[in-house]
């Protein structure tokens, strides 16, 4: 049973969270919705102590921050193995996509401590399995051994410097995946390290869109990493 935190005036029922869900054609199981509401409980009662969201309306994270996360698995064929979440801030999309998809292993990059140890707390209320949390800047983190399949980031700008460290940590082929705009698209696809794919466009999001790309055939990356392991 998932640890118990004081819960937000407006918690949602798993009716309303469904309903937010398939809005977006994404299917949920019970636990999930019990997990969606013990994080927004959790990320409302911390956010009134560190800036972690400027949403507050229950039904609106489920909306921008669950439902934009987890239609990454629309926007690629698969998304299995190691995934790296880079500046996840208050966890999203790792979080959530591991929610979704329990078999992942997830690393979570984030250089504020404050931050940090929200994501240690969430992990724990969750009850979730193989998850690393880095508290470092993205580009002091060393190649991993095994290198990450997938490396996402949703509130990031500098695409190009993100691209060129992605390549050293990414297996062979590996995947990123950036929630931006048209202009950061435009940017992402300069980058000719990587075979970009049609984005996909977030429904009812103003230019929202999810662009992907796989890397190229290259060296293996070197194997320094840190990492504290929950």
């Amino acid at each position: 049973m998932l640890a118990k935190n004081p819960p937000s005036e407006k918690s949602l029922s798993a009716r309303e969270i469904r309903a937010v869900l398939e809005s977006f054609d994404l299917d949920a199981t019970d636990r999930l919705f019990e997990q969606i509401r013990a994080y927004i409980d959790l990320l409302l009662l911390w956010n009134r102590r560190i800036s972690l969201t400027s949403i507050v309306s229950p039904e609106e994270i489920v909306r921008t921050h669950f439902a934009e996360s987890l239609l990454a698995t629309k926007a690629a064929t698969e998304i299995l193995g190691r995934l790296a979440d880079v500046g996840t801030g208050a966890g999203f999309p790792g979080i959530p996509l591991k929610m979704y998809i329990p078999t992942l292993r997830l690393t979570l990059i984030e250089p504020n401590a404050k931050k940090s140890a929200f994501l240690a707390e969430m992990v724990r209320t969750l009850e979730l399995k193989n998850v690393d949390i880095i508290q470092k800047r993205y580009e002091d983190v060393r190649a991993p051994e095994p290198p990450f399949d997938i490396v996402t980031a949703r509130a990031l700008g500098q695409f190009s410097e993100f691209c060129d460290w992605a390549t050293t940590v990414m297996a062979p082929q590996g995947r990123v995946m950036v929630w931006t705009g048209p202009d950061g698209r435009l940017e992402l696809e300069r980058k000719k390290s990587f075979i970009w794919h049609d984005p996909y466009v977030i429904p009812r999001s103003k230019h929202r869109l999810i662009v992907s790309g796989r890397g190229k055939l290259r060296q293996n990356v070197s194997r320094e990493t840190s990492k504290v392991i929950l």
